[in-house]
């Protein structure tokens, strides 16, 4: 699969992902399922389009491909050539995404370098799985994994230190730092996208709800929100790790309000279902698009391809490729196509469009010209092809198979030419 189709599935997922959470989830009180669908719906949208593709019917062995473009003039250039493989918006957009993970991979490893740094250079109280250091250093309440740093905290009275630890407590115990790694590098493959960082909060804010619920359990909830409130104006705190004081606290003290709900049966069903719905969305083997439509008058002329059938091109495993690469093709081209006299004389240039099949021995048929110049010009690009040496052929399912190919070439005059055909 393309690393763009691939990326373009997964962000469909994630907008039809952030869609349904936020019509249907984003109200709701039952953390359990918020986060389940936050998580395991990002797991399985990063997932489904790499597994074997859906397919409801059985795909043509045909394929449509654009060769580019040769020039040819009268007097032979070896660099009016252009590879089918050049340049392109695509090669363009690949270089701006790529850079963009790039760089906010080297961001995310620098500052989870200086985080383990810290840990590492840190003292630690071991409390069961826990790991807690309650130095008062210049540092808001985190925590990482299993390590807790309590930072500013640590000068709180006995009552609201543990209340601050028991929330600390349970994103360990929820593995909630996990979430946020996954969540992160999620970020950094989409991060043109929008909808990511949308989740990525959203997320965030349902590991705070589900620490404050499980302080609210032991503590009073009313001196734990006034607790909150006190801690909102402290430092924020590294990135990669849950902090006490974080900007959803006006959210965490409303939510601290609310009566719990769980999900009911049929709301559970319905996210099952919309579930499956992304995950066939996904899975299914689209037809891709085509470099170009091929005329739908299509003329067969040795019986290979039925012709009275409307075809359906679908996209190969493997394309066709010329036996010594795409140079040695170009090459070829430009040593075996002569400028034609006739089209010379009368000052006749442009391109001429042409298309042909790669058969399953590589051998080439089908020749035929999709729009000519004239001046001997077509009969020329013709028969160049009809010529030409083996193809390696296109591949389905491990099977060499027919693919249709096509190709512009462009009969050009020279300044000096030109001149020529208003003197005939």
């Amino acid at each position: 699969m393309d690393w763009w189709l691939y990326l373009l599935k997964i962000n469909l997922g994630l907008v039809a992902l952030g869609l349904v959470y936020f019509i249907f989830l984003k109200k709701q009180s039952d953390f359990r399922w918020q986060r389940m669908w936050l998580i395991g719906g990002g797991l399985l949208i990063m997932i489904i389009p790499l597994l074997p593709p859906l397919q409801t019917f059985q795909a043509p062995q045909i394929q449509w491909i654009n060769l580019g473009e040769v020039v040819i003039t009268p007097t032979p250039t070896t660099s009016a050539a252009q590879n089918p493989s050049s340049f392109s918006w695509l090669s363009i957009l690949g270089i701006i995404y790529f850079a963009g993970v790039i760089f906010l991979s080297t961001k995310f490893l620098v500052k989870l370098f200086f985080l383990i740094r810290l840990i590492r250079r840190s003292k630690f109280l071991k409390e069961g799985q826990y790991r807690i250091n309650t130095e008062p250093k210049n540092l808001p309440t985190f925590s990482f994994l299993h390590w807790i740093f309590l930072g500013k905290s640590a000068k709180l009275q006995v009552e609201e230190k543990e209340q601050i630890l028991t929330h600390e407590k349970e994103h360990t115990n929820k593995a909630h730092t996990l979430d946020l790694l996954f969540m992160e590098w999620l970020v950094i493959l989409n991060w043109f996208n929008p909808i990511v960082y949308y989740l990525r909060n959203q997320l965030t804010l349902l590991h705070e709800f589900e620490a404050d619920a499980a302080v609210i359990k032991k503590y009073d909830r009313k001196n734990y929100s006034m607790l909150m409130a006190v801690q909102a104006f402290n430092l924020p705190g590294p990135i990669l790790s849950h902090t006490f004081q974080n900007s959803f606290i006006l959210k965490r003290i409303a939510m601290l309000k609310i009566q719990r709900r769980k999900i009911t049966r049929i709301q559970g069903a319905f996210m099952l279902l919309m579930v499956g719905m992304i995950g066939f969305g996904l899975s299914c083997e689209s037809t891709p698009g085509l470099f170009a439509e091929p005329d739908p008058n299509l003329i067969i002329n040795d019986g290979d391809i039925d012709t009275g059938t409307e075809l359906v091109y679908m996209k190969v495993d493997t394309s066709a490729t010329y036996e010594g690469g795409w140079e040695e093709w170009f090459a070829y081209l430009n040593d075996h196509i002569q400028y034609p006299e006739e089209a010379r004389k009368k000052g006749i240039e442009g391109r001429v469009f042409l298309k042909f099949i790669v058969n399953e021995d590589g051998r080439i048929s089908n020749v035929e010209v999709q729009r000519g110049i004239g001046g001997g010009c077509d009969e020329a690009a013709v028969n160049v092809l009809r010529d030409a040496p083996n193809f390696i052929p296109a591949k389905f399912k491990g099977e060499p198979v027919k693919s249709w190919m096509s190709l512009a070439i462009n009969f050009r005059l020279g300044e000096d030419d030109k001149g020529i055909g208003e003197n005939y």
